[in-house]
This record gives C-alpha cells, structure tokens and sequence, in this order.
C-alpha cells in the first residue's frame, strides 16, 4: 500500500510517527518518541535529509526542519 503526505514532513511529526505502534491497535505512546528528533537522521542517513541553510525547509511557527527524501529512489 502507498502513502503520501500532503504537506511536508517535519522531524517533530517523523518523532510521533515512530512512536506509533503500527503492528497494534495504531497506539501512540510518548515513551517511545526519540528524545532528540535529529536521531532520525542518524538512524535514516542515507534515506532522509533537512537543508538547514533554506528558509523553505523549515515550517510553522515553531521552525521544525522539514525532511525530504535523499534521492529519488527512495
């Protein structure tokens, strides 16, 4: 099944989005969320990236990085 977002993916939603239990009834639970959301970079390196030097790759009022694919293939 595919999926798509219609907005940008930030890291703090990447955060939440992990923290979900998928296999489950579809339970979020704080205790599972990273406590430092850049960990997903490390984690996902060669998947994701943030451009930290574009005004665009930032969102909303509290400018959370928003993540992007690392290449097309993926």
């Amino acid at each position: 099944m595919a999926s798509l977002a219609k907005t940008p993916q930030t890291l703090a939603a990447l955060v939440d989005v992990l923290a979900t239990d998928t296999e489950g009834e579809g339970i979020f639970s704080i205790e599972e969320r990273l406590p430092d959301p850049f960990d997903i970079l490390t984690i996902c390196s060669s998947l994701l990236s943030v451009n930290p030097e574009n005004d665009i790759g930032r969102s909303g009022e509290d400018n959370t990085p928003v993540v992007q694919l690392a290449h097309f293939s993926v």
